[in-house]
This record gives structure tokens, sequence and C-alpha cells, in this order.
């Protein structure tokens, strides 16, 4: 990613400037796109308690679901 990044655009990637003391092992590497130690960061823990609410576009009023079918929901 980092080659693929300095080719197309004619940049280099900087390290991650980590702000709070955090503990990475140096072997770790990214599943995904192979990074190496330096561009990795821990996440914090939070996570999204709240469930999804669907809002009408137009009003911003809330839709609420009316029926459930096979593969989809019916909201209102």
């Amino acid at each position: 990613m980092i080659e693929y990044y300095k080719f197309k655009y004619n940049k280099t990637i900087k390290p991650i400037n980590h702000r709070i003391k955090v503990f990475i092992p140096k072997d770790i590497l990214c599943p995904r796109c192979g990074a190496t130690h330096d561009y990795l960061y821990t996440n914090n823990g939070n996570y999204v308690t709240n469930s999804l609410t669907l809002l009408y576009p137009h009003c911003n009023h809330t839709l609420e679901k009316v029926k459930s079918r096979k593969s989809f929901f019916v909201h209102k």
C-alpha cells in the first residue's frame, strides 16, 4: 500500500504520531493492508450502544417498522 501510494501520488505516507503511550507489538501487521507497527494505532474500545434509527429525509421524523417480510422490513 505504501509503495502504491508513493507511485500514484508521488508522496510518502508518514507514520502515526502517538499522542499517548500505547503498546503495539513490533511483529504485528495489519491483516488487511499489511501495514507495519509504525502505521498502526490501538482502538480505544468505544462502541456504539444505541440502535440504528431510520429517519424520513424530508422532515426527519422517525420511521417505524410496520411489517416483517422474508427478506426485508416495511417501515412507515
